[in-house]
């Protein structure tokens, strides 16, 4: 006689199998390790591509992408590795459970990919997917484990050395976030001494023109004629329309679209024509290195050619007129043409400096804000502060600037004290005899901070010029 069919699911000598509230416990502590590589992989990722800010960073743009991007190839790494090797996270091992084959042997990496990679699948929703595939199932297996052949288990037998390596190296990774995002930001604002002027000097200047397009066809002969500007507009903004004529300002960024003409072909019917294009200032100054523009097409129709460009107007830039010189050099009739297309600035004069100046200290409430009426402040606020230094002497275009920060309290004595708390030598092309450094910076004051009245110092040492500069402000602690 046939005896009856019996669940053998689950072997009688094999571990129990890990409930939904432990699994659920695991995901979250791991949760909370990924927070803190998110925060380490955010900070660098916006110190490295912009997004720092005082209180921490805003991701955006590229650096969104580079963050999110490699935080998913760590956290797979992550599961594959401490599974297959392990087999378990920090959190399933801090909350003692862990993976293993149906058979209760571990697995292996192979199966731990697997499992890995059906977590793009099963996460969906929360994990909402896998944990509904897991109440379904006799062994509470998500999609994961019936691919990789696996169930998760509780780890009774195991003694508390696990548990405590597992909280250990958990804190461990927090405190290094901790650490690194602080080194990241410190970093990021260090470099902020010259962020502006970046924007017009050397391989971080001017963005370079977007490669001119040539419309290609067929053609028969040649065409000698002399190029033409036919179209030149001045845009609202990369990629626009037509701006309406306004003066721009100290800090705008000057967009362009331009369309050449009447260019020579060969008897093939190839063109080749070179284009070198500048900003010059108004007194005739190159505000970059020229950008070079190289088109060259097998046919043409005629059709013109259809460059873009753009500048970044610095702080100290002066009123006047501007203009972009369009050198055009047309190789198959081996001729140049010159087009300067001109727009104007409307700023205040700046003052040059004849020795190294630190000019318009103020204390802020907000970034890159205006200045305060009352310089009062409480333990634990963020200080915000700006001034500009002015008559810095450069040395092959470069300059080798070092600022020291302290904060004095009450009494007399020190309570932060920074040597090189900023400091470039980064190559600058375009710097003019009104050239200066725009400074945006922060302080954390520290809590708890007796009342009185404190003394922030800002030492400045130009190495270039071998010249110093002390300048003392005073504020308020209620």
């Amino acid at each position: 006689m046939q005896s009856p069919a019996r669940d053998t699911s689950n072997p009688p000598n094999a571990p129990a199998l890990a409930g939904y509230g432990d699994r659920f416990l695991a995901t979250l502590v791991d949760a909370i390790f990924f927070m803190a590589v998110f925060w380490v992989v955010g900070a660098w990722a916006a110190g490295k591509l912009g997004g720092v800010t005082a209180n921490g960073f805003n991701l955006h743009g590229q650096a969104a992408g580079v963050t999110i991007g490699l935080v998913l190839l760590i956290s797979l790494a992550y599961y594959w590795l401490a599974e297959g090797l392990f087999g378990a996270t920090l959190g399933k091992a801090l909350i003692g459970i862990r993976v293993r084959g149906l058979d209760g042997g571990p697995i292996s990496l192979g199966a731990s990919l697997v499992r890995t990679l059906a977590r793009l699948i099963d996460g969906i929703g929360v994990y909402l997917v896998g944990l509904a595939v897991a109440a379904l199932s006799k062994r509470r297996q998500r999609i994961g484990d019936h691919l990789a052949h696996t169930i998760v288990v509780q780890n009774a037998a195991a003694s508390r050395t696990p548990r405590v390596i597992a909280a250990a190296g958990l804190v461990t990774v927090i405190a290094a976030a901790v650490v690194l995002t602080m080194t990241f930001r410190r970093s990021a604002a260090q470099s902020s001494i010259a962020s502006d002027a970046r924007m017009i000097a050397g391989d971080d200047a001017p963005n370079a023109p977007a490669p001119a397009q040539q419309k290609s066809a067929s053609s028969s002969g040649a065409n000698a004629g002399s190029m033409t500007l036919t179209r030149f507009d001045w845009l609202g903004g990369k990629g626009g329309s037509p701006r309406a004529s306004a003066p721009y300002h100290p800090g705008d960024t000057v967009f362009a679209n331009f369309n050449i003409a009447n260019y020579s072909v060969d008897p093939n019917g190839a063109v080749h024509v070179v284009l070198r294009l500048i900003a010059l200032d108004p007194s005739a100054v190159a505000m970059h290195e020229p950008w070079p523009i190289d088109v060259h097409a097998d046919h043409t129709d005629g059709s013109p050619i259809i460059g873009s460009y753009d500048v970044h107007l610095p702080p100290f830039a002066s009123p006047g007129t501007y203009t972009v010189r369009i050198e055009a050099h047309d190789a198959s009739s081996n001729t140049d043409t010159v087009f300067a297309p001109s727009f104007t600035v409307d700023a205040p004069v700046p003052v040059p400096a004849s020795a190294l100046e630190l000019r318009n200290f103020h204390f802020a409430s907000a970034p890159k804000g205006s200045a305060v009426d009352s310089a009062v402040f409480r333990a634990g606020e963020t200080l915000y502060f700006g001034f500009q230094l002015a008559g810095i002497q450069f040395k092959d275009n470069r300059p080798d600037l070092h600022v020291d920060l302290a904060l004095i309290g009450p009494s007399g004595s020190p309570l932060i004290d920074r040597a090189d708390w900023i400091s470039t030598s980064e190559e600058m092309v375009y710097h003019p005899a009104t050239f200066f450094f725009p400074v945006d910076s922060y302080l954390r004051l520290p809590s708890p901070l007796t009342p009185g009245r404190y003394t922030q110092r800002v030492t400045v040492h130009d190495k270039a010029a071998n010249a110093d500069v002390t300048h003392e402000e005073h504020f308020e602690v209620r």
